[in-house]
């Protein structure tokens, strides 16, 4: 005698605890859990809040990691099918082993994005800085200095946000570049030097970072290009 399901009737199909697998899965949803989610996304650079970090990551990976799932071997995906005034419908597909049998579920959820601006976009748009660069000297050095202190920061805020410029101004006898991160100002007036330029750096205690609890130092290079 062939096995049948007692909820639906189907005949052959694979059985797990007296009901077919589709039945099971059916009135058991927390075989996978994911629900609805709530994540910040920068109207600045469009960074998402994505765990502890402000990232340009894409979204799929990190909503797949969330997913929690009682299949034994699963494998996991995520991918957005829609789009709502919230944000993106996403359809998390799980494929893995219940029991004996190989088994697959599929759910959609509603991800709303909420604007916050990121650490670094709010520290560029106050006159938070950590380091100060003094361009001075004739017309063209300067300009071709300030070229190559954005093009060194542009390749190492690739890795470290912090490390971009964060503004500048034009004075009356060069231009003062403003950065996020001391070391990159450092790393940048060593290719000044390296060029020609002589650099001055002083120290101005600005108070204590919240973080740390240690003292925190603007620092200034004063660089005269000949």
């Amino acid at each position: 005698m062939k096995k049948f399901c007692p909820k639906c009737g189907a005949e052959g199909k694979p059985m797990h605890k007296g009901f077919c697998i589709d039945c099971y899965l059916a009135d058991h949803p927390d075989i996978v859990e994911i629900q609805d989610m709530e994540i910040e996304e920068c109207p600045n650079c469009l960074r998402a809040h994505l765990g502890k970090n402000w990232t340009s990551s894409e979204l799929e990976p990190f909503i797949a990691s969330k997913v929690k799932t009682k299949l034994s071997e699963p494998t996991i995906t995520a991918s957005i099918v829609g789009e709502t005034e919230k944000g993106p419908v996403m359809l998390i597909k799980v494929a893995g082993r219940l029991g004996e049998n190989e088994a697959e579920l599929s759910k959609e959820i509603q991800i709303t994005l909420r604007k916050r601006q990121c650490d670094v976009c709010s520290k560029k748009q106050s006159t938070y800085h950590n380091a100060k660069m003094q361009l001075r000297g004739p017309e063209e050095a300067v300009t071709d200095a300030f070229r190559a202190v954005r093009n060194e920061n542009r390749s190492t805020s690739r890795k470290e946000r912090m490390a971009e410029v964060f503004r500048f101004e034009e004075v009356k006898d060069g231009v003062d570049v403003y950065l996020g991160s001391a070391q990159a100002a450092k790393n940048a007036a060593a290719k000044l030097v390296n060029k020609g330029a002589k650099v001055k750096t002083t120290y101005k205690l600005v108070g204590l970072d919240r973080k740390t609890g240690k003292r925190r130092y603007e620092i200034t290079y004063s660089v005269r290009m000949q």
